[in-house]
């Protein structure tokens, strides 16, 4: 419960818990069936549409989820995994918080990463100029007069990169 599912493989979802004894089938269904409730999540959303709009879409969209009353699951140093109480263990072992880590950088590096979330770019319209290429183009070019070129001028950048990028990033 404390890390992101992202994507899996043949190695990460069958080899390796074949080896460790673990049926992931078995694993997923007793985590959605103690841990999967409405009472235990939160949903946040942003829009400029009105607040009756946003509500209306939230109950459209979240409206079937089950809602099983479970317990607010807690940490606990004594439970091996999630126990008839919910309770779980800590998500870090004892004694690794609070850490100081002092690193000696192999390079001076300085990033600033600005990103849109655009509403879907697959209509056909979208397909046949493909306006995303285009602003990404614009934006990353590296020769004369480009934003790159500026940038080194003053000192502020060594590279740059623009470009649309699919999916679930974070």
């Amino acid at each position: 419960p404390y890390h992101r599912f992202g994507w899996g493989n043949q190695k990460s979802l069958v080899d390796d818990p074949k080896a460790a004894g673990v049926d992931v089938r078995s694993a997923l269904l007793r985590f959605h069936s103690s841990l999967y409730s409405a009472n235990l999540m939160t949903v946040c959303l942003v829009g400029r549409e009105g607040l009756d709009t946003l509500q209306q879409w939230v109950g459209d969209a979240f409206a079937a989820t089950p809602n099983h009353r479970l317990p607010r699951p807690s940490f606990s140093a004594q439970s091996g995994g999630v126990a008839a109480d919910a309770s779980l263990p800590p998500p870090m072992a004892a004694g690794s918080t609070p850490a100081m880590l002092h690193l000696e950088p192999l390079e001076q590096v300085r990033c600033v990463s600005l990103q849109w979330y655009l509403p879907p770019q697959q209509s056909a319209a979208h397909l046949a100029c493909k306006p995303c290429d285009l602003v990404g183009h614009l934006i990353g070019h590296e020769g004369s007069g480009s934003i790159l070129c500026l940038l080194k001028r003053r000192g502020l950048a060594a590279g740059l990169y623009a470009g649309v990028a699919d999916g679930d990033s974070t």
